[in-house]
């Protein structure tokens, strides 16, 4: 008798026992003190003792392709990872800190501008920026860093030509240095003699316009005797002229004088690529 029953409790226990481990199975696990295991989600934070995190944290770049065009929205990603912590910076390689909209998140949006890539006189245009994340839960953090190319501020250097049709007018050659990897547009506007000095763009109404890496001015636009501003705007973001914001520009004065153009040294600006302004989006509209 006193076999049964010891028989009949030790198989009372094990029943009890094999039934707690299928329910603890059952339930979710969590990683504990830093030591993931299974059946968890792939990114989650309780507490500074039960976490889950990637190691090394994903940074995707969202909607573009590097190079990167600093006129265009610049988003970086990471997949979310519930209570943990987001901490991100970017730097430009010309010492630029960025800033951008998203904070404490997963997405951030980069308040970057074409001003901010060319950097501060002297001219330092930034090449790349550098992205660095760092999520932490509780007190273990992960890092991560990704250097990502910013499309080059393009050079605005122009070479000239003049050819005389033998009866006073004058064709002139433009050649943007710069290429055809960037769209090029050009305004010419004649000025009170002796022009901008130093040279530079001027308001008015344009005298003659077109795009195109080599532009030809036609005969009767070049009078002897005057003086003139080409304005050579550079899209930055487009390999064909888009009448955008995101351009830079340079000017060359120049005057026809007995039968050639004359440059002043000290006046010609046409070696810097600056931000266009405000004023000249109208301008900009206008080249076709």
């Amino acid at each position: 008798m006193k076999k049964i029953l010891l028989f009949l409790i030790v198989s009372l226990f094990l029943t009890i026992f094999a039934n707690s481990q299928e329910r603890i199975s059952a339930q979710p696990q969590t990683a504990v003190m830093g030591n993931p295991v299974a059946n968890i989600p792939p990114c989650f934070c309780c507490d500074p003792i039960a976490y889950n995190l990637p190691s090394p944290p994903q940074i995707t770049i969202v909607g573009a392709t590097p190079p990167l065009c600093a006129c265009d929205p610049i988003k970086f990603t990471t997949p979310p990872c519930p209570g943990a912590t987001f901490a991100w910076t970017v730097v430009a390689d010309n010492g630029t800190v960025v800033t951008f909209t998203g904070g404490n998140t997963n997405l951030i949006t980069l308040n970057y501008s074409l001003a901010q890539q060319m950097g501060t006189p002297p001219a330092n245009p930034a090449t790349y920026l550098t992205v660095t994340l760092k999520v932490c839960c509780g007190n273990r953090c992960v890092t991560n860093t990704i250097v990502v190319k910013l499309k080059p501020i393009p050079k605005t250097n122009i070479s000239f030509s003049l050819t005389d049709n033998g009866s006073g007018s004058y064709t002139a050659t433009a050649t943007a240095l710069c290429g055809s990897s960037f769209g090029n547009g050009w305004t010419l506007k004649e000025v009170n003699c002796p022009g901008p000095i130093p040279c530079n763009w001027v308001s008015g109404p344009i005298k003659w316009q077109t795009t195109g890496v080599t532009i030809n001015v036609p005969n009767g636009i070049l009078l002897q005797g005057k003086c003139y501003v080409l304005t050579h705007y550079v899209n930055v973001c487009s390999p064909i002229w888009i009448a955008g914001p995101c351009t830079v520009y340079g000017a060359t004065c120049f005057k026809l004088d007995t039968k050639s153009l004359q440059i002043p040294g000290n006046a010609n600006d046409r070696n810097d690529a600056k931000v266009c302004t405000p004023e000249m989006s109208q301008e900009i509209q206008q080249i076709k």
